[in-house]
């Protein structure tokens, strides 16, 4: 009855009356998320049988087919404008990697020619036959004209960086992969943050001051010691630094840990004095494949997958990631990961862990032993 929830006359139609009963039908749209009911007046004149009814369920029937075929069609566009954009996206994607392959494979093989011919000297080891031209003046000032140790460092140290570049991209495109495949997961162990951020650091503290940068390190000295996973801890560092690195040509680089007010989150800064994002494409950064197109960076060298990587492996720790940007003022990282002591139903890191779920892009500190500091800052900048 309507005439008790709503005192005055409802609209009538051509009679004075107005409806003194209404009927509420649910309308079916396959959709959780959207409800739908249908109040239709019932004519004070008519008495309310099955017939009536029988209309009434016709009209909703009718109105919830409708809605439905409205739902299908938005959905259908609004899968196919995605489709799209990936389309669009793994296309740019895979024109920016080849051309981010090609580029250190050619500075590879072309020291690699070189020394390949080089190494063809003929009995007395005289290699003049075998150089070419560009090199011969290169050499003529060590007679007898010999090959030694001292004149294959420089293409050798180029080969090395190269050979590293490559490694680095191809590692992060299968650390990449094994996300989309969900074969990567967290082996988490007690570990005191500040402590291994710091040395993160100090890794970077060659590259960052060799192109005239200023490095602050900021850890608070009372952090409790929390699960991470260290692997890829030392990933998300690696890529915010290196970014820092590369669109700042002036100023100076924040790297900060220290708990959030209450206490419940360690929240990790980089902030960087550099040529900062558009605000446009402050919410796109951490799409898969999407780059910010600049030639103001030391190098627009990138997969575009870098943060995508880090946004990922941010939220296999329960954490969440922002950025802060203004252009020609810098541009600031936030990471935050709660602080857990509890080992109960999570995944610690041991011996017998499925290799496969391990990041090939991680464990920067122990991949130092194999090459100097001087070199690693070499990486980072190409």
């Amino acid at each position: 009855q309507v005439n008790t929830r709503f005192p005055e006359a409802l609209p009538g139609s051509a009679w004075p009356e107005s409806p003194t009963s209404a009927v509420v039908i649910p309308i079916q749209t396959s959709s959780t998320s959207l409800q739908v009911v249908l109040i239709l007046g019932v004519n004070s004149r008519r008495a309310y049988d099955s017939d009536f009814e029988h209309y009434f369920d016709l009209i909703g029937r009718q109105l919830g087919a409708s809605i439905r075929r409205a739902r299908t069609h938005e959905q259908d566009k609004e899968h196919a404008d995605r489709l799209a954009k990936l389309n669009h996206a793994k296309t740019q994607f895979f024109n920016n990697i080849s051309h981010e392959l090609r580029t250190p494979l050619t500075l590879l093989l072309g020291p690699l020619e070189d020394l390949v011919q080089m190494s063809e000297p003929n009995d007395q080891h005289d290699i003049s036959s075998s150089l070419p031209s560009n090199s011969l003046q290169q050499f003529s000032t060590h007679p007898p004209l010999m090959l030694k140790a001292t004149e294959i460092i420089s293409p050798l140290k180029m080969m090395h960086r190269n050979a590293l570049r490559l490694l680095k991209m191809l590692n992060q495109l299968l650390d990449f992969s094994k996300i989309e495949a969900e074969q990567l997961h967290p082996l988490l162990q007690k570990v005191n943050l500040a402590k291994l951020t710091a040395d993160l650091g100090s890794v970077f503290r060659t590259a960052i001051e060799r192109v005239g940068l200023s490095f602050n390190v900021q850890m608070e000295n009372e952090v409790d010691d929390t699960l991470v996973d260290t692997s890829m801890w030392e990933l998300i560092v690696y890529n915010l630094l290196s970014n820092a690195l590369k669109f700042t040509l002036e100023g100076f680089i924040t790297l900060s840990l220290r708990p959030s007010q209450d206490h419940k989150y360690l929240e990790m800064r980089v902030r960087d004095s550099g040529i900062g994002i558009p605000l446009d494409e402050c919410d796109r950064i951490f799409e898969r494949f999407h780059r910010v197109e600049t030639n103001r960076g030391r190098s627009n060298e990138g997969t575009g997958i870098g943060l995508a990587l880090v946004k990922d492996l941010v939220h296999m720790h329960d954490g969440s990631i922002r950025v802060d940007s203004a252009e020609d003022v810098g541009t600031t990282f936030t990471v935050s990961i709660p602080i857990l002591s509890d080992i109960s139903n999570k995944p610690l890191n041991d011996n017998n862990s499925d290799q496969d779920s391990h990041l090939e892009g991680g464990n920067v500190l122990s991949r130092l032993s194999s090459y100097d500091e001087s070199l690693y800052a070499d990486e980072l900048m190409d």
